[in-house]
């Protein structure tokens, strides 16, 4: 005889542990970049948007205080040959609104050639809203 049975984990208490709609940059109205992060109990993130020549987003958070979180995220962008063009790394701070249901990450993302050189870097802004 077999007997099935599963573990169950506490939801996280840090507030930043769920999945979210992203726009970016934050009020974009149009042409704009959408997709949506998984946030992960543990300190990583997990994320896709609507860009066809753009990797999976993977990274890390951590916990400055109950509202506020630093966030780095790395992903690709590719060339049409499957090549990798750059690399795109974000890195900055993650303001919860009180409620818990939308927050605003603002940094700089930092191109990358794929050799790993600096291109580039620029301040960002991405807004959310809770799934």
């Amino acid at each position: 005889m077999i007997l099935w049975g599963g573990t169950s984990f506490a939801q996280s208490l840090d507030r930043i542990v769920g999945a979210w709609d992203f726009i970016a940059p934050a009020g974009c109205t149009g042409g704009c970049d959408t997709g949506m992060l998984s946030i992960n109990a543990g300190g990583t993130v997990s994320g896709y948007d609507n860009l066809t020549f753009t990797s999976p987003t993977a990274g890390t958070w951590r916990a400055i205080d109950r509202s506020t979180y630093s966030m780095r995220t790395k992903n690709a962008i590719f060339n049409a040959d499957g090549s990798v063009f750059r690399f795109i790394k974000s890195v900055g701070t993650v303001k919860i609104s009180e409620e818990g249901e939308s927050f605003l990450w603002t940094g700089t993302e930092i191109v990358l050639n794929p050799d790993g050189s600096e291109h580039t870097r620029f301040a960002f802004a991405l807004s959310a809203t809770r799934f």
